[in-house]
């Protein structure tokens, strides 16, 4: 499984593939999770509303997230549809060139990850912003080709004894549009792989 990471990342830097591998090794015991969500999406631009939306969203291990909203408009599928990428880098290999992001401006003790898309696509490239600490993806900024960005920022809580997503908030400008969302996870229910849990305690 990690080794798959070596012949995907573009590593300009000795620390990237580590930093990668230990993002995913947190999440090592996870084999999916079931939860209730709330999404809110707040227009700054025309017509300037607010719509709350509830639903479910569930994960399978490698990278497989599906949300179900109902009545669900474009720009809030946009936020839904990516804000499942952020904390799941085993995603990014598949479809990523992974290296450092040099210069880019970060918080103290953060470190921040470049990703270009391997094959054209309507995102030009992104940052990951990754707390070494925590192991987590504490940011996420989208470019798009269009001109357009969706800065998504994580928030996380312990469950079964793993950190993981409890919601994120973020800030959408696309070409004509501003708005901003955030999602809360709620009645999280967690399935752990038992060995790979315990294994992560040992050294």
């Amino acid at each position: 499984f990690l080794s798959q990471a070596s012949a995907a990342l573009a590593d300009d830097s000795p620390n990237v593939q580590s930093i990668v591998n230990a993002v995913i090794a947190r999440t090592q015991a996870v084999e999916g999770y079931t939860a209730d969500l709330s999404l809110h999406v707040k227009l700054h631009s025309f017509p300037f509303i607010g719509m709350t939306f509830n639903g479910a969203t569930t994960y399978q291990r490698p990278g497989t997230f599906a949300v179900t909203l109902h009545t669900l408009p474009v720009i809030a599928k946009a936020f839904a549809k990516i804000s499942g990428d952020v904390g799941d880098p085993t995603s990014w290999q598949k479809r990523y060139d992974i290296a450092s992001a040099g210069a880019s401006q970060t918080s103290p003790g953060q470190i921040a990850l470049r990703l270009t898309p391997k094959e054209p696509c309507q995102v030009a490239f992104a940052l990951a912003y990754i707390d070494p600490t925590t192991d987590t993806v504490q940011r996420m900024e989208w470019h798009y080709v269009s001109g357009g960005r969706i800065d998504v920022d994580e928030r996380y809580a312990v469950q079964n004894g793993v950190l993981m997503s409890a919601g994120q908030s973020a800030e959408i400008f696309m070409p004509g549009l501003h708005a901003s969302a955030s999602s809360t996870l709620s009645n999280i229910v967690v399935h752990t792989d038992v060995a790979a849990l315990s294994g992560a305690d040992k050294p």
